[in-house]
């Protein structure tokens, strides 16, 4: 019976204490709810945010795989080529060594073909070109390119014997300036005789052109012959590369007599290549046989209302 009241009494104790405990539990549990649904808020806030960034990253991530296998790229050819130790050796003990690096990254090697040392030799084909040009057109303004008696011979005559005499002056002004280019400018020349045999060739190839144009068409002629020599200014590449001028310059680049003047001075300056000698000379001479054609074919033709004309512009004593 005592026993039976003591089991009671414990069964009683620890349902009531239970109980109790069970009460406090809860408490405590509804307590920590709103804290929960907090933290549960602002973790979905979070995986939004994740979501987002994720998105973002795909986005951006093509790029970005680039570069990172670019940069893997290279660092593999630094390691097989072996700079890359000593890249970081010299990145860890010598500073001056790092400040050289980066102000001077790439080191040239260079091997020159050709070389000019000095820039004044370099555009020496230009203006040795040039003046030989300008003495052309100096020569048909101070001399006289047709004779007084016209009837005693024949037009292709006088024009072949007036050439003569102009490319005559031409050799001798060409071989002037050649010489002083030599030995009195000093310039750079490997080749020196072909240097001044080139010049020859090119001053008859333009006092013929020049001569041609004046003989024919007068004082038109003239007039032609500057501006063609202004156009190849521009055009024959002399002073700067051609792919630099204008489209209408490099589309008449071949066809001036400049390019083909100049090409064929700076080999004899740089040194000969006889394929490009060889190719120029033609096309001077080219010229050369354009000129003669011009000259004998239509000289007659032109004269005779040129002739009329400049006799009556010379009674008005406003041409000479």
């Amino acid at each position: 019976m005592a026993i039976r009241r003591a089991h009671q009494r414990v069964r009683s104790f620890l349902y009531y204490g239970l109980t109790y405990d069970v009460s406090d539990v809860l408490d405590e549990v509804n307590d920590r709810i709103p804290r929960v649904r907090n933290a549960l808020v602002k973790a979905e806030k979070g995986v939004q945010t994740g979501k987002k960034s994720l998105a973002l990253a795909n986005e951006h991530f093509p790029e970005a795989r680039d570069t990172v296998e670019t940069l893997a790229e290279k660092i593999r050819k630094l390691e097989e080529d072996g700079e890359l130790d000593k890249l970081l050796e010299i990145l860890h003990t010598d500073p001056t060594g790092v400040s050289k690096f980066f102000a001077d990254p790439i080191v040239l090697d260079e091997h020159q073909l050709y070389p000019i040392p000095n820039y004044g030799s370099a555009m020496s084909p230009f203006y040795t070109t040039l003046s030989l040009w300008v003495g052309a057109l100096l020569m048909v303004s101070t001399l006289k390119v047709d004779i007084e008696e016209k009837v005693r011979f024949k037009s292709y005559q006088t024009y072949l014997g007036r050439l003569i005499t102009f490319g005559g002056i031409g050799a001798i002004q060409s071989t002037i300036v050649t010489l002083g280019n030599l030995f009195i400018m000093h310039t750079y020349v490997v080749n020196k005789l072909p240097f001044v045999l080139f010049g020859i060739l090119i001053s008859i190839v333009f006092v013929s052109i020049v001569y041609t144009l004046v003989s024919v068409f007068g004082n038109t002629g003239k007039v032609v012959a500057i501006i063609l020599m202004v156009m190849q200014l521009g055009a024959s590449g002399g002073t700067f590369p051609i792919q630099m001028a204008p489209p209408f310059f490099q589309n008449i680049h071949s066809f001036m007599p400049f390019t083909h003047a100049i090409t064929l001075l700076r080999e004899a300056i740089g040194g000969i290549i006889w394929e490009v000698v060889w190719k120029q000379i033609i096309y001077l001479l080219i010229y050369f046989v354009i000129a003669l054609i011009v000259g004998i074919g239509l000289k007659k033709f032109f004269n005779k209302s040129s002739d009329k004309f400049m006799e009556k512009a010379k009674k008005s004593k406003i041409v000479i």
